[in-house]
């Protein structure tokens, strides 16, 4: 079994939802700033027409990011109709108890928060209220994915350190999270470096080349056929919803896109919101 590199699990882990993918430079870019320590992770925004004049828009999904971004997506996001949202067995339910519980979460949310408190970024659960009416979850439940995966898991990080394993590294990677926070925050150009080096290979990865076939099939394509289900209901169930967003993995907007033209939808427009503001940020 073809492994994920390490660097690409450390991308997988800290940034746009399960999976980048080929396209994804259209959803997702770095632009640099004056010095080489500024510069901006940037995700698109993607609006798109159903034929009967409904909108729908594409938001690409970063696991951590600056406060300011979360709070602009929130505020978006409260005001469709309906945002089908990913998360492998997460009902509304379950995010809303990891969300409360977020000081004993363990596994590969606690390295999303660590790398997140490094980097001087918050984490996604942290940073978006999962509790709206207007949620939908739209993704394979926790036994489904298994199934289709073989017991293969989710997280990358797994390949190199079991679950058991990272439990037991919590209470360290708390102690040296917090250790390693304090470095970086009396060290904010090296922090700034560390982020522009990340961002800039995020904006270039292509998950398709490291994950086998199958699994990528498996977290993208037959995903992105549930959320297309789950969409379907939506517009056929609720004539009065005219409003509605796909919160997900940047990975998966490619493949949103060529079945939206597939059903008629016409591109309106696209977007850019800055997600990581990086020193003085791109500058234009």
């Amino acid at each position: 079994m073809r492994k994920i590199g390490f660097f690409t699990s450390l991308a997988f882990m800290i940034g746009l939802g399960t999976a980048f993918g080929q396209g994804t430079s259209d959803y997702i870019k770095f632009k640099p700033g004056a010095t080489p320590n500024d510069g901006e992770l940037q995700i698109a925004v993607e609006t798109w027409k159903t034929p009967d004049g409904r909108i729908v828009d594409l938001y690409g999904v970063v696991h951590i990011a600056d406060k300011d971004y979360y709070q602009k997506v929130q505020g978006e996001l409260n005001g469709y109709d309906a945002v089908l949202y990913e998360g492998v067995g997460a009902t509304k339910e379950a995010l809303a108890a990891k969300r409360e519980a977020k000081g004993s979460s363990s596994g590969l949310s606690s390295f999303q928060r660590l790398f997140g408190s490094v980097l001087g970024l918050e984490f996604q659960m942290d940073g978006i209220a999962y509790v709206h009416t207007n949620l939908v979850h739209a993704d394979m439940g926790m036994e489904t994915f298994k199934r289709e995966t073989k017991g293969k898991p989710l997280n990358p990080l797994e390949q190199y350190v079991s679950p058991e394993q990272l439990k037991n590294l919590k209470p360290l990677l708390d102690i040296g999270g917090k250790l390693l926070e304090a470095w970086m925050n009396s060290n904010p150009e090296l922090r700034n470096s560390m982020k522009v080096k990340f961002g800039s290979q995020m904006s270039q990865a292509d998950m398709t080349k490291q994950l086998p076939p199958k699994m990528y099939k498996t977290i993208v394509i037959d995903r992105n056929a549930i959320v297309m289900q789950v969409l379907a209901k939506q517009l056929k169930n609720h004539p009065g919803k005219k409003r509605l967003a796909i919160f997900y993995g940047a990975a998966h907007m490619p493949d949103f896109a060529v079945r939206f033209k597939q059903l008629g939808y016409t591109r309106v427009k696209s977007r850019w919101l800055t997600a990581w503001k990086i020193g003085n940020g791109a500058g234009f």
